[in-house]
């Protein structure tokens, strides 16, 4: 494969995917241990989001340019919701943590695989012929 064809935007935005989806799945866990949740908290604090942004980036891996749709789509619903769910209830500190590091991932992600589809188009193993 030549250099001018390897995918490196595609690889950039599956880690970026796989790094977000990590960081909310471990910090799930380390808060039921943490904080000694029951099952409920542990519902809540791994399956959402840990396990849901983990399917997420999942699928962007198996199916880049609908999974890069539903990464914009996530992030762009943490970026609305997520403040006007929380505000007064949370410091602006808190916002700004959640905000980058739940919304911005998988915006970047998602936008990277976009550029990567756009730049890429799939070779397809025959020629064809008008």
């Amino acid at each position: 494969m030549s250099a001018a064809r390897r995918p490196i935007l595609l690889y950039i935005a599956r880690a970026v995917a796989f790094v977000w989806a990590a960081f909310w799945l471990f910090f799930g866990i380390a808060a039921r241990v943490g904080e000694g949740l029951r099952l409920t908290g542990l519902i809540m604090h791994v399956l959402f989001p840990g396990v849901l942004f983990l399917t997420i980036a999942l699928f962007a891996w198996r199916w880049p340019v609908h999974g890069a749709i539903v990464l914009m789509l996530c992030g762009l619903a943490v970026l609305v919701l997520y403040p006007l769910e929380m505000r007064g209830a949370v410091s602006l500190s808190t916002l700004l943590f959640v905000v980058l590091t739940m919304g911005v991932p998988p915006l970047l992600a998602g936008a990277l695989m976009l550029i990567h589809a756009r730049t890429h188009p799939p070779a397809f193993p025959f020629k064809t012929e008008d």
